[in-house]
């Protein structure tokens, strides 16, 4: 699974959601943020089956052995190590991995980079990254994750 940070993620949501819907289209971000139409801790949720009810710190834990244990863990800030993980743990490293990293970050470069970011000591971020807080506690856990698998897959 590729993550991508939780704020990068909602600033996404809100450009997409702001092409579709005409309530969000006349909102700036902050307002989005913390309108009823803002969709918080999404990874802890969706991870948890829990679409609805309060999350806590228990659905970060589970959400967090569930990908320690099933989930091979890409970031979406480091898209060439995730392709190099990916083609070790699926062996793919005498199968052109140049060209399929390449072919990735291309795509990766047009998903990815898309939206505007935000400052991390901007209103906008300390709201979006405060209403998705457990989803960064994930976030955190996820990094870690992802590095324990590097090693694991024997690069330094």
């Amino acid at each position: 699974a590729l993550l991508r940070n939780p704020v990068e993620r909602s600033i996404a949501m809100y450009e997409r959601v702001k092409e579709q819907d005409d309530d969000v289209k006349e909102m700036s971000l902050l307002e989005y943020a913390k309108s009823s139409f803002f969709e918080d801790n999404w990874m802890c949720r969706y991870l948890t089956n829990n679409m609805s009810d309060k999350v806590t710190d228990t659905h970060v834990e589970m959400a967090t052995q569930i990908l320690r244990h099933k989930v091979l863990i890409g970031l979406a800030d480091q898209p060439v190590k995730f392709m190099e993980n990916v083609a070790r743990y699926l062996d793919l490293e005498s199968m052109q991995e140049e060209l399929c990293v390449s072919n990735y970050l291309r795509s990766d470069t047009e998903m990815h980079n898309k939206y505007p970011s935000v400052k991390q000591d901007s209103d906008e971020f300390k709201t979006i990254a405060g209403r998705n807080q457990f989803d960064m506690k994930l976030y955190e856990n996820a990094r870690m994750i992802f590095d324990a698998q590097r090693a694991m897959l024997g690069f330094a």
